[in-house]
């Protein structure tokens, strides 16, 4: 996929969809030739696709559009030739990701907690970092996956299956993954769903990776448990599984070689993240 493809596949998707009746009503904004995720429920502008020509004024633009809109926080993911820009507007680093783009060069998360400083912030840090501390003991445990269940790549025939769960569990999210027709387009797009099957073939857990081929890596997200079978480690069954499975375009063997780390997702506790690789040994 060449650069501009992707761009294209990009804006097409801008609001493309509207929220269904009683979600968060989320979008997606162009900043120039970026792409900006908020929303009120979140309270949040999140600078996901941060184009170079944009530089330096996207730092301003996306403070200001903030402000606009009334929302406390400002994340953005970044590759490391951009920080000091960002830095030097109020921004702070949360995470490093070496070799986030193409494998070349670094990326970071950053936030601008744009109303709020020190100990007027909210305990959203404190619980994330709980949060993937256990998430991550549970990963590096790997406990086995109980007899008569098993991980499988969702297909768009699995659409309402994976629908069903998701309005199940999630009584607001950004974008109507409650919907088997959103859900289906975008298994076709860039949308990589996976399902935990038990006994019968119902399918009880689901989560999702959506990958970003230009910049060769995917974020994992979307993760949701029945409540009856929750406490089997099957999110992180789900997630080692995604780890292995995830392919991009060009891969010789379909086979991701890195395994996921943990960082602050967007919508929820956490999202995990690998880095794709081409045939990878």
């Amino acid at each position: 996929m060449t650069r501009s493809t992707g761009e294209k596949s990009r804006r097409q998707s801008i609001q493309r969809y509207p929220p269904r009746a009683g979600a968060c009503d989320d979008a997606v904004t162009a900043l120039g030739r970026s792409l900006v995720h908020h929303g009120p429920h979140n309270d949040r502008a999140f600078l996901y696709h941060l184009d170079p020509a944009d530089l330096p004024e996207v730092t301003g633009r996306l403070w200001a559009f903030a402000e606009e809109r009334g929302y406390s926080h400002i994340f953005a993911r970044i590759p490391a030739t951009a920080l000091d820009q960002f830095l030097s507007g109020g921004y702070m680093p949360l995470v490093r990701i070496p070799g986030l783009f193409r494998g070349e060069v670094d990326g970071y998360y950053v936030v601008h907690h744009r109303l709020t400083s020190g100990s007027e912030r909210s305990g959203n840090d404190e619980v994330l970092a709980v949060a993937m501390a256990k998430a991550g003991e549970r990963v590096a445990a790997g406990p086995a996956l109980e007899p008569g269940f098993t991980v499988v790549r969702a297909t768009v025939a699995d659409a309402p299956a994976v629908a069903s769960i998701y309005r199940r569990v999630f009584g607001t999210y950004p974008v109507p993954v409650d919907e088997p027709g959103y859900l289906a387009q975008k298994m076709q797009e860039n949308l990589w769903c996976f399902g935990m099957v038990g006994p019968g073939g119902r399918m009880v857990a689901v989560a999702a990776a959506e990958v970003d081929t230009p910049v060769e890596f995917a974020e994992m997200t979307g993760f949701a448990t029945l409540p009856d079978y929750r406490g089997h480690g099957f999110a992180a069954s789900l997630l080692r599984v995604m780890g292995r499975l995830c392919p991009i375009e060009g891969d010789k063997d379909g086979v991701c070689h890195r395994p996921g780390r943990f960082m602050p997702g967007q919508h929820h506790v956490f999202q995990g993240w690998i880095r794709l690789c081409r045939g990878a040994s």
